[in-house]
């Protein structure tokens, strides 16, 4: 068998979410997927989009909106602090280089989810937390903290 160098090796991570959460599905498949109702809200509105993940390899992935909406639902949640801290940059990314641009996510996002929720859970973030993400990211904290504002002011 061929073996590939590490340079050309992309690790792809994927997060299993279900929109119900059957009882035997830990137990029988082994995994702990993410509980979200808004997964069939994505395939009943269609809010998808096909990507090319390779020449030969399709994914269908949610709307910008919709994974933001979703992020914002479990960041709270995490008990780990390296998956919250990958969540808010997650929901940062989401924000500043979705298309359309910020205001027309937060138009968008706030068609599913409330935006005094969304305030509240972008408020509750740390600074702390928002340091570790800069330093993940290479972004100014200051920058970081400007957007998550301007997104969530009136």
């Amino acid at each position: 068998m061929a073996t590939k160098p590490a340079f050309e090796i992309v690790e792809f991570y994927i997060d299993p979410v279900v929109d119900n959460l059957h009882p035997l599905m830990r137990e029988k498949l082994l995994i702990n997927p993410i509980d979200e109702p808004l997964p069939s809200q994505i395939f009943e509105k269609k809010q998808v989009k096909e990507v090319n993940l390779s020449s030969s390899i399709r994914a269908i992935i949610p709307e910008p909106e919709v994974l933001l909406a979703m992020k914002l639902n479990t960041v709270d949640n995490r008990t780990k602090d390296h998956k919250r801290i990958k969540d808010i940059a997650d929901i940062f990314a989401l924000i500043w280089h979705s298309e359309p641009d910020l205001h027309e996510i937060r138009a968008k996002v706030t068609t599913i989810k409330d935006i005094n929720e969304i305030e509240g859970t972008i408020r509750r973030f740390k600074m702390n937390e928002l340091k570790q993400v800069s330093n993940i990211i290479d972004y100014d904290t200051r920058e970081i903290i400007n957007i998550l504002n301007e997104f969530i002011k009136p």
